[in-house]
């Protein structure tokens, strides 16, 4: 694989995985944006150079249509020691065509394995919660998290009873129990972030 798409809230976190990509492939790495069809072209003539090389693309979901296009040519036609590595705040923003020719490496800003995180996910407004739940593909890392937050909304019922946390509750345990029978984990977790 000579393509990778991490997707992450954090460019930070992404540049850092980049960086060891690179590392690992023993190549440099160079910053480089594509927002025209131009910036492709440059980089087509770039890529044919008989070097290891490791390209970073920040917010590749900028770069206009023609561009992609140009951009999945090039993706294409790559020689074996270049690496693409695009970054994305946002997986639905990367077209179809080139999102599956590439790796795709997901970097959550937060740990969900943290009591505290999810101390701070119970306050966050709905969009924050819908982008930081929006991490977690796997079903029983979804199905793990639930629990904690269960436990954590029993907890605050106990501390002070009232109908939001009571309501938060029962919402997130028909969550957890919903992915627990297969249903889809982005779905039942996107409806359960809007719904708190």
């Amino acid at each position: 694989m000579h393509a990778y798409l991490i997707i992450s809230p954090s460019q930070e976190l992404g540049y850092q995985k980049a960086l060891e990509i690179a590392q690992k492939k023993g190549s440099t790495i160079t910053r480089f944006d594509i927002e025209k069809i131009d910036d492709t072209r440059t980089l087509s003539k770039i890529a044919t150079l008989n070097l290891p090389k490791t390209s970073f693309f920040s917010n590749i979901e900028n770069a206009t249509v023609e561009a992609m296009n140009a951009f999945l040519k090039t993706l294409e036609e790559a020689e074996d020691n270049v690496t693409f590595i695009l970054f994305s705040k946002n997986e639905w923003a990367i077209p179809q065509t080139i999102a599956s020719r590439c790796q795709i490496i997901r970097i959550p800003a937060y740990k969900t394995n943290s009591d505290q995180n999810i101390k701070e996910f119970l306050k966050l407004n709905e969009f924050a919660r819908l982008e930081m739940l929006s991490q977690i593909k796997d079903r029983k890392e979804a199905i793990s998290y639930l629990t904690k937050i269960i436990y954590e909304l029993n907890l605050l019922l106990i501390k002070s009873p009232n109908k939001k946390i009571a309501n938060a509750l029962a919402c997130a345990e028909t969550t957890r129990q919903r992915i627990s029978q297969n249903a889809n984990v982005t779905l039942q977790l996107a409806n359960f972030a809007l719904s708190l």
